[in-house]
């Protein structure tokens, strides 16, 4: 999260406004909210740059919260959502959440939080306590590089995580019907790998999704530096054009 004041150091400049001392308040307030404004598609820019194909939700995702002139210290805020509602009915038992969660780990870098189908995995007894999912080599992926949701679905009904109900509303399209039929099974890592696997024909088995010990992300989605950099360099300009608006609304 990035939070845009005066600490630029601005505020000599507000000795034009001698004369108009009631403008100050709105004068910090107007360029702090028009200068994270401009932030905002600089860092939907490096989102793109940095995730291969994001999706739209997670491109959406970056909102700005307006300075207000009545706060003794205005500041205006850029940061991710995080009571977004789901673009997919099913992402409320499948999806990674809210975008603020999701992310944190490429900003920041470490393991990420547990998604929900983890959750509801581990719910289950399926999951041992403190094990992610990772993509196995029979896991389809869309075209964003996800888990494919027709087969996490069909996934989920089989293992019992989800009703019969809601996941055959949820694989009623063409693409999804070939998941409904294929027979699924949890190792717990006796003879295969722990996680989901897939029986195929001739006896032969695909591992799903394998559970693991940890999950690690590196730093790159440079959020910080991006928006302060952008501020920066945009809030002088925004300052002196709010002071030049309020000297002529005085004349």
């Amino acid at each position: 999260m990035i939070e845009i004041d005066l600490s630029a150091d601005l505020r000599p400049l507000l000795n034009r406004l001698q004369n108009a001392q009631r403008q100050i308040p709105f004068v910090i307030a107007s360029s702090l909210t028009k200068t994270a404004v401009k932030v905002k598609p600089e860092i939907r820019k490096e989102m793109e740059r940095v995730f291969d194909r994001p999706t739209r939700y997670t491109t959406n995702s970056i909102f700005v919260k307006p300075a207000n002139k009545k706060d003794e210290n205005p500041a205006a805020r850029v940061w991710l959502k995080d009571d977004q509602e789901s673009a997919l009915s099913t992402r409320q038992f499948t999806g990674a959440g809210l975008a603020s969660e999701y992310l944190w780990p490429e900003i920041g870098g470490g393991t990420r939080p547990f998604k929900r189908f983890e959750i509801r995995l581990r719910n289950a007894g399926l999951l041992p306590p403190g094990m992610f999912v990772v993509p196995g080599k029979g896991a389809k992926l869309d075209r964003y590089g996800n888990l494919d949701l027709g087969q996490l679905v069909a996934v989920l009904s089989k293992l019992g995580t989800i009703r019969e109900a809601t996941a055959a509303a949820s694989n009623r399209r063409k693409r999804n019907a070939k998941y409904v039929a294929a027979q699924y099974f949890v190792s717990r890592g006796e003879r295969l790998h722990r996680g989901v696997w897939q029986r195929l024909p001739g006896r032969r088995l695909m591992p799903v999704y394998l559970f693991v010990d940890r999950v690690s992300y590196r730093r790159i989605f440079e959020f910080d530096r991006v928006a302060k950099e952008t501020a920066l360099r945009i809030l002088p300009g925004e300052f002196e054009a709010a002071i030049d608006a309020a000297l002529r609304a005085g004349e």
